[in-house]
């Protein structure tokens, strides 16, 4: 450490004292050495004033200490503190340095100097008689009075906060994306135009699919139920007739009967056993969905009339249906196979383009974009397609494989962003303000209005969302003179209101020092002002 910038604070130099040692050094960075007992450390508020009053000075103090215990004390002050045990200010005092003066003498040894001789070494020393309580009391009083006075009338200070408005700006404009290579052939230096890059990729797909054609293989259900006649003649039912239930299961009689007439209250009636057809009324195979409950039947031969009149019960379920298929490939699915898979390849151009431009993005915060708002940028191109089967072949499942080759353009979103930023700070956004950060998702392509993919080239409308604030920085001279101006003097409230009609001006709070202070400080210096972004 340099001796010049350290400066030895003695134990009962009052606050004025070490003002006037700072103010009298030149350097701006200074070690302050405050020992055990100092005045300066009876008090935090003595070292907070000291803190404050260095700022002013624009001097950086660092205090030193050899006692471990008034190290919290100076730290919560926000003075950086050094304990240095090894620390002797004897030996490092300078008194050819204006910033220090000699070590003062005891106050008992200051005495005796004012009323004794210093060369009468047989002079007795001055017999000072006990103070009594009652003046002592009202000179401490007194000084008390006096130490709050000077702080109200001299060293009151105000920090205001600012947190500046804010407001959403938006940016529209007309941009062109050229082809990277015909940019400055065919635009010009007024155009608003960003580059345009080829990109091109060939993929493969291959999708699974079951076959159409089906043989049933399984057993149909089979049960007895009871025909019933309501007419007064007889009926001849012949083998194999159709009795079909309300959701369309369709069984067949297995012997030629004759339902006895008779009426509607004691219809005539004979059983016949019946068999599950292979397939039923909507031509969909029946297995083992025929292993019905007891169930009502009609007769879907007859008119409707006579559906009403000859009928058929069963009461016990019927039983012994099974599904069980054999698959094979239909000429039908041979042609879905070829569709699907060309479908599929065409669905998956626009996501593999970006897979394909996702590998050239890079770490120098560019953000690269697939131009996929039109098609006419976008090309397909299908290689081949082939399905891996034969018609008739018998297989429970097939392969379907496709090649394509697509291409479209990219763009560095980061270029267009800069284009509206650019517009939005020339257009929308005053001298005295500034943006502060631009809108999460707002850059957005709104309208294609125009499109030439032979070149290509694709003239687009845009926007872009920035919020903007009152630019301090630029201006905080004029803004913070003219608060600081007008508040000097006022209330906390009067002063509050001031600020909060000001529109550039949000939010604000005002903290007074010290706080029982009742008016704002009347010396300008003393009022600082903070922006909080």
């Amino acid at each position: 450490m340099n001796q010049k910038h350290i400066i030895i604070v003695e134990v009962d130099d009052e606050l004025p004292d070490i003002y006037e040692k700072l103010k009298s050094s030149r350097a701006k960075e200074i070690h302050l050495f405050v020992p055990k007992q100092a005045i300066l450390l009876s008090s935090l508020m003595n070292l907070k004033i000291l803190k404050r009053k260095s700022e002013e000075m624009k001097k950086t103090i660092t205090m030193i200490t050899r006692e471990k215990r008034n190290i919290a004390r100076i730290e919560q002050s926000g003075f950086p503190v050094i304990e240095d045990k090894s620390f002797d200010p004897a030996q490092k005092k300078d008194p050819t340095d204006g910033t220090e003066t000699a070590k003062k003498s005891g106050l008992g040894e200051r005495w005796r100097k004012f009323f004794g001789s210093k060369n009468d070494d047989n002079r007795k020393p001055y017999i000072f008689n006990k103070p009594s309580r009652g003046p002592l009391f009202l000179f401490i009083l007194f000084s008390t009075v006096l130490f709050f006075l000077v702080l109200y009338i001299a060293l009151p200070s105000a920090t205001v906060y600012l947190k500046p408005s804010l407001k959403l700006q938006k940016s529209s404009l007309n941009v062109e994306l050229v082809e990277a290579s015909r940019i400055g052939k065919i635009t010009s230096a007024e155009d608003k135009v960003i580059p345009l890059y080829p990109v091109n990729i060939e993929y493969e797909r291959t999708i699974k699919l079951t076959p159409t054609g089906r043989i049933f293989k399984g057993q149909r259900s089979t049960g007895t139920v009871t025909l019933l006649n309501t007419t007064s003649e007889p009926r001849p039912i012949v083998a194999n007739s159709r009795l079909q239930t309300s959701d369309g299961l369709v069984f067949l009689t297995r012997n030629f009967v004759t339902i006895p007439g008779g009426s509607a209250a004691r219809p005539g009636q004979i059983g016949v056993e019946v068999t599950a057809r292979e397939k039923d009324a909507a031509d969909a195979y029946i297995g083992a969905r025929g292993n019905i409950g007891p169930s009502r039947f009609f007769f879907p031969g007859l008119s409707r009339s006579n559906q009403q009149l000859i009928f058929a019960t069963s009461q016990d379920a019927f039983k012994g249906g099974t599904d069980d298929y054999e698959y094979f490939v239909t000429k039908k699915d041979l042609d879905i196979g070829r569709q699907k898979v060309t479908a599929e390849l065409e669905s998956s151009s626009i996501a593999e383009l970006k897979k394909e431009i996702s590998k050239k993005q890079t770490n120098d915060g560019s953000s690269l974009k697939l131009f996929e708002r039109s098609d006419k940028l976008i090309g397909k191109n299908l290689l081949n397609s082939e399905v891996k089967a034969k018609e008739n072949e018998r297989r429970q499942e097939f392969d379907s494989t496709g090649r394509m080759r697509a291409n479209g353009f990219y763009y560095n979103e980061v270029d267009l962003e800069r284009i509206l930023l650019t517009n939005l700070t020339l257009k929308h956004v005053s001298p005295t303000e500034k943006i502060i950060k631009v809108q999460d998702n707002s850059l957005q392509i709104n309208e294609i209005l125009e499109t030439a993919p032979e070149i290509p080239r694709v003239k687009v409308n845009t926007s872009l969302e920035g919020i903007v604030a009152y630019d301090f920085l630029n201006t905080k001279l004029e803004l913070v003179k003219q608060i600081r101006d007008n508040i000097i003097g006022k209330t906390k409230d009067e002063a509050q209101r001031y600020i909060d009609n000001l529109k550039e001006i949000n939010e604000a709070r005002i903290s007074l020092w010290p706080i029982w202070t009742p008016t704002l400080p009347t010396i300008p210096e003393n009022i600082k002002i903070e922006v909080e972004e």
